[in-house]
């Protein structure tokens, strides 16, 4: 072909024809392109979306975020403990990345007993750091957990030596280290527990369970801490609050622990059985603060303590049922009575004063408030309600005053205007339907009606 037909071929194209007859397609222009990329910019941002809202509302599979935070918990715990997730799900809401756990167990390392079950756990967590291969817990919430809190020799170790105070500094080092910036809850803002079962006492014995307990962690600035424990059960309501407060300039922090009808007895049975007795019994209300310096000193402290409904027994071998408690009372012989009234069991029963002197010495009486212990004192008990006991000069106070008639100078003058009255009146000694009237108390015409009441009140 020569040049002047190739130029005029390259002027003027003829329409192309593809192999098998058809049209070919037209040549790319500008705006075909540009259509191109905005249709592939539009597709790429689809599949952004789609893939934003699966992880916004899709949990990702157990088999990706189950053995990452087993692994993550395990470090945490140290090697003294094994962890162990039966599921796990991990899900996106408005306040963050929310991880659930599903049968969560923690043993002692070495096939060793239970200490924590959760059947199901609720974990929020801090996104970035989660992408960052890191692990940071911001709120806890637990449902119908298991903890067991038994212990060994603590108890022993506790009442020999008196390292409370190290103790105590020792669990706040540990929660700092847990808490700090650096801690495996460093980010951790509240811990709440719901429909908890505590396991409390000694593993020689069996345990003492405290079931329906709700417990609250909050924390605050400067390592702060308030932790609330209470029981909403109906037929045993009771509530507990520890606050720590931020460090100190001088390393010293104030310690606040407020009590609210708390039962005696699943606390004090590992005492009473190491003493021999029986435990405690009663409810115990109160509060006490203390402030603890950095080398284990006690500051300063105070507190009060109220009970109610206080039963408690002097260690000794027990007594068989309807046995009898010998008493010694000043002033006289040894008497025998029975110390609740009803023939009680157990350990030494309380020491109880002689019936005969209960208005001579002061009577324990526990009240539906504090306990109170009246004490006499010149005549006069302390306290609401009558004197003690009355003073009769010549007597021991511990002696039994004998029954004696007293005279009613009320009923002597009433007797006097009755007879003064003219025969023709009305019969007084009958009712108006013929009935004579009842003697004691109702009677207040009878003679003997203010000496039968004025003896019963002696006694």
């Amino acid at each position: 072909m020569s040049r002047r037909k190739r130029l005029a071929a390259f002027a003027f194209p003829r329409r192309r024809v593809r192999a098998d007859g058809l049209p070919a397609s037209p040549k790319p222009t500008a705006r075909r392109i540009l259509s191109l990329a905005l249709s592939g910019v539009a597709a790429l941002v689809a599949v952004a979306a789609a893939v934003w809202l699966a992880i916004l509302y899709l949990p990702i599979p157990a088999s990706q975020v189950a053995p990452r935070v087993q692994a993550a918990l395990q470090e945490r715990l140290g090697a003294s403990y094994a962890v162990k997730i039966d599921d796990a799900e991990l899900q996106r809401g408005p306040d963050g990345v929310e991880l659930r756990l599903v049968d969560l167990t923690i043993t002692e390392a070495g096939g060793g007993p239970v200490v924590a079950s959760v059947p199901r756990a609720e974990l929020r967590l801090d996104g970035m750091s989660l992408l960052a291969g890191d692990v940071k817990i911001r709120t806890v919430h637990v449902t119908d957990p298991r903890l067991d809190m038994r212990f060994d020799m603590a108890v022993d170790a506790a009442s020999k030596n008196s390292d409370l105070p190290d103790r105590i500094l020792a669990a706040i080092g540990d929660l700092d280290r847990l808490l700090g910036a650096d801690g495996a809850a460093g980010a951790l803002e509240e811990v709440e527990v719901t429909g908890a079962t505590v396991l409390i006492a000694p593993r020689a014995r069996a345990p003492l369970s405290l079931d329906g307990v709700d417990l609250r962690l909050s924390r605050g600035a400067g390592g702060a801490l308030a932790l609330t424990a209470s029981s909403a059960r109906a037929e045993d309501r009771w509530t507990t609050a520890v606050t720590v407060s931020a460090s100190a300039p001088d390393q010293s922090r104030s310690l606040d622990l407020g009590l609210e009808n708390v039962d005696l007895a699943p606390y004090s049975a590992p005492f009473a059985e190491k003493a021999g007795a029986s435990p405690a019994k009663g409810r115990l209300s109160g509060h006490f603060s203390a402030r603890i310096g950095r080398e284990a000193t006690l500051l300063a402290a105070e507190g009060r303590l109220e009970a109610r409904g206080l039963q408690f027994a002097l260690p000794g071998p027990a007594r068989a049922e309807g046995e009898r408690t010998a008493v010694r009372h000043l002033g006289g012989p040894p008497s025998t009575c029975d110390p609740l009234g009803s023939g009680s069991t157990g350990a030494r029963d309380r020491t109880v004063a002689d019936p005969r002197a209960r208005r001579s010495v002061g009577v324990f009486r526990p009240t539906d408030g504090a306990v109170r212990a009246r004490k006499a004192v010149g005549g006069r008990g302390l306290g609401r309600g009558r004197p003690a006991f009355r003073r009769h000069p010549g007597r021991s106070p511990l002696e039994a005053r004998p029954h004696r008639p007293v005279r009613d100078l009320r009923s002597d003058r009433r007797r006097a205007r009755n007879r003064a009255r003219p025969a023709s009146g009305p019969d007084r000694s009958r009712r108006a339907d013929g009935a004579r009237p009842l003697r004691g108390r109702q009677s207040r015409g009878s003679p003997r009606s203010g000496v039968d009441l004025h003896a019963g009140l002696l006694q």
